[in-house]
């Protein structure tokens, strides 16, 4: 069987020191508030131009929720903004993670 190729999987950060410095400092692997998803569950996020965007994996979830900021947004998705939280319900399950 083949295996699924993701959007992210072009994207090669484990060398990028700011990229594993975001994960240490803001990216946890429980979700901060109640939520369908885990890391390594497979998505479609649509954006706010409501266009869907295939074949995301889900990183991790703010360590903390931001009361004042964006508070529903708290998962991260390895793409080319993985530093911008999405929330829950612009996503859409493709495969959970196993």
């Amino acid at each position: 069987m083949a295996t699924q190729k993701l959007a992210s999987d072009s994207l090669d950060r484990n060398n990028c020191p700011s990229f594993q410095g975001f994960l240490q400092r803001r990216v946890s692997t429980q979700p901060p508030a109640p939520c369908d998803y885990k890391v390594g569950d497979i998505v479609t996020v649509t954006n706010g131009y409501g266009i869907e965007i295939p074949g995301m994996r889900i990183l991790g979830f703010e360590k903390k929720i931001d009361p004042e900021w964006r508070p529903t947004c708290f998962i991260f998705l390895d793409w080319d903004c993985y530093w911008f939280a999405v929330a829950q319900d612009d996503l859409k399950l493709e495969k959970a993670a196993q």
